[in-house]
C-alpha cells in the first residue's frame, strides 16, 4: 500500500510540476505579447503591432486543456518622410562698373571718404585698363587712372595663363572686390578675378 502511495504521491507531484510549468509557459506568453510590440526605438523600422489574441484549445492529456495563444499581427506604417528642400541657385548681381566708382577724392571730406572707402569692400566690379605688371604669383598689377582708382591687383589668375599676358595689353575683368587701399588719396584695388579677357 505504501507503494501504491508512493506512487501516486509522485504522480501528483509531477502533475502539480507540470501545472506549474504550463502556468509560467502561459505567463512568459503573455508578458511577451504585451512587452515586444512596445521594445525599441520609434527611429527604428516599424515593428508589427499585435492587436488581439485568440485562445484555441488543443488535444487535452489527463484532462489538463493546453492553450495555445494565436496572435493576429497588423504592420502598422513607418515614419512619414519629410520631402527635402532642393536648394535654388543664387543669381549673380550684376557687376558695378569701374567708371561709376571713378570719383575725385577733393569732393569728400574726410570722413565722407572713408566710408567710401569702406563701402567699396565686397563689390562684384567690372572694368579694363592696361597691364603694368606680371607676377611670378599669377597676380597681374592693372592701370586703371579713373578719378581716385588708380591700380587694381587682379588675383585668382593661374600662372600659366598669366604668363600669356604682356606689357601695355588691355585686359577686361569682372571680380570681387575683396580689399581697398587708401595711400594719399589714391585707390589702390585688389580683385579676385570671376571672369577675365
Amino acid at each position: 500500500m505504501s507503494g501504491t502511495r508512493k506512487n501516486s504521491f509522485s504522480c501528483f507531484g509531477c502533475m502539480q510540476a507540470g501545472c506549474f510549468v504550463m502556468v509560467m509557459v502561459i505567463l512568459a506568453s503573455c508578458a511577451a505579447i504585451v512587452i515586444l510590440p512596445n521594445y525599441g526605438t520609434r527611429d527604428e523600422a516599424p515593428v508589427a503591432r499585435v492587436s488581439k489574441a485568440t485562445v484555441q484549445p488543443t488535444a487535452v492529456v489527463r484532462g489538463t486543456p493546453t492553450v495555445v495563444l494565436t496572435p493576429t499581427v497588423t504592420p502598422t506604417a513607418g515614419p512619414t518622410p519629410t520631402p527635402t528642400k532642393i536648394p535654388t541657385a543664387t543669381p549673380m548681381p550684376t557687376p558695378t562698373a569701374l567708371v561709376s566708382l571713378g570719383v575725385d577724392r577733393t569732393s569728400y571730406t574726410e570722413l565722407q571718404w572713408k566710408a567710401f572707402v569702406s563701402d567699396l569692400k565686397g563689390k562684384l566690379i567690372s572694368g579694363q585698363g592696361e597691364i603694368d605688371q606680371v607676377y611670378s604669383s599669377g597676380m597681374v598689377m592693372v592701370d586703371i587712372h579713373i578719378g581716385a582708382i588708380s591700380r587694381v591687383h587682379l588675383n585668382g589668375l593661374a600662372i600659366d595663363d598669366a604668363a600669356k599676358l604682356s606689357k601695355k595689353q588691355v585686359i577686361h575683368f569682372t571680380g570681387w572686390l575683396v580689399d581697398v587701399d587708401d595711400i594719399m588719396g589714391y585707390l589702390f584695388l585688389d580683385v579676385d578675378v570671376t571672369e577675365w579677357h
